[in-house]
């Protein structure tokens, strides 16, 4: 009987441990808020930021293209009050969400009391003299998120930190290390430091471009949050801002785009289209450095010669067509126009054309 037993153990002992991950541990889908805040109901119009909207909007397309996410909630300006962001976190994600998901919450737009060491996000109905009351405090956010958000990681992305100014007082919003504790599931990412004001017009294709592939650095086909908070580091350093994050363990094993192509940006869009965006660009002027035969074409206009230098004027936001012969080849590619100002295309080492721009410095905020 005891020789049975042994042998019974020793062949338990012995046999293969069964390492697959279990369905609660697997990877689940990928959810998203979208928020996007240009105009305020009662904020002077010196406070409108000129494109939290069309870029928010612009990530919402590359969230349901490119990144592969399975739903995106998308509230821009008037569609962002208080009560629907919270209807958004405390309703309609808990019903979509599961144990195993990923969810990223992206807000672009004003903040106020960081400098006063207040910090708060402001919904498009909220009024800064009652923020306590009508803004969104980052204690009641980690509160909603800890009660009704039970997903298995959470990032929240932020784009808060402002020149502009409301009465006198400066719209300073909250970086990512001004955040009260979190659960460990969460963690928080600042498009800048804290007291560094961003630049509007800018963050939001940045990061589009980070979940389409560009920040994919393994070349996994997905991107982690290592590898985006590097991304948005190394790119939004060009401009003299430093993201910051709330904390960096656990921040690699945050999947928050799967299944892209590495190295891709939201130029080519989702399947080879363009993204769609839903503003028009007053003016643009393209500076071609070298080539014959350049021609521009952007979203409803015709093309134009350019010879080297041309302007569009009035056309929708998106990608334009390009193309330029040189040495009796023809080269393309394609310019993402989301903001009025100077486009200076050159040819790349591949061989297709790209264009570098910098917004007019009165966009800044």
């Amino acid at each position: 009987m005891f020789r049975l037993l042994a042998f019974a153990l020793a062949a338990a002992w012995a046999a293969p441990v069964d390492l697959r991950v279990t369905p609660s541990e697997a990877p689940g889908d990928h959810h998203a808020l979208v928020i996007g805040l240009s105009s305020y109901a009662h904020l002077s119009e010196a406070a409108t930021l000129d494109h939290a909207r069309s870029e928010a909007a612009l990530l919402r397309d590359t969230l349901k293209g490119p990144a592969g996410y399975d739903s995106v909630i998308t509230l821009l300006d008037r569609q962002a009050t208080r009560e629907r962001i919270l209807h958004a976190l405390t309703v309609e994600l808990p019903e979509t969400l599961e144990p195993a998901d990923t969810l990223l919450i992206t807000f672009l737009g004003h903040g106020v009391g960081a400098d006063m060491g207040m910090p708060s996000l402001l919904p498009h109905d909220a009024t800064v003299a009652t923020a306590h009351e009508t803004a969104l405090g980052l204690q009641e956010l980690v509160d909603l998120v800890t009660t009704h958000i039970h997903a298995r990681q959470v990032l929240v992305f932020t784009d808060a930190i402002h020149h502009r100014t409301h009465d006198g007082l400066f719209l300073h919003g909250p970086a990512a290390t001004e955040w009260p504790a979190l659960p460990p599931d969460t963690w928080v990412v600042s498009s800048s430091s804290a007291g560094e004001a961003s630049r509007d017009g800018r963050i939001g294709s940045t990061l589009a471009d980070a979940l389409s592939g560009a920040a994919d650095a393994s070349g996994d086909g997905t991107v982690d949050g290592t590898e985006l908070l590097s991304y948005l580091q190394t790119e939004l350093s060009r401009m003299g801002q430093h993201p910051a994050v709330s904390r960096t363990d656990g921040l690699a094993g945050v999947v928050v785009a799967s299944g892209v192509t590495p190295g891709r940006t939201v130029l080519g869009g989702s399947d080879g289209q363009a993204l769609t965006v839903d503003h028009f660009i007053s003016a643009a002027k393209f500076v071609f450095t070298d080539g014959d035969g350049v021609s521009v074409r952007c979203k409803g206009t015709e093309e134009v010669p350019c010879s080297p230098t041309c302007y569009l004027r009035d056309f929708q936001a998106g990608a334009c067509q390009i193309s330029a012969v040189r040495d009796g080849k023809t080269r393309t590619g394609s310019a993402l126009v989301l903001t009025p100002g100077l486009y200076d295309c050159s040819e790349m080492a591949e061989g297709t054309l790209s264009c570098v721009t910098e917004p007019p410095r009165t966009a800044d905020h």
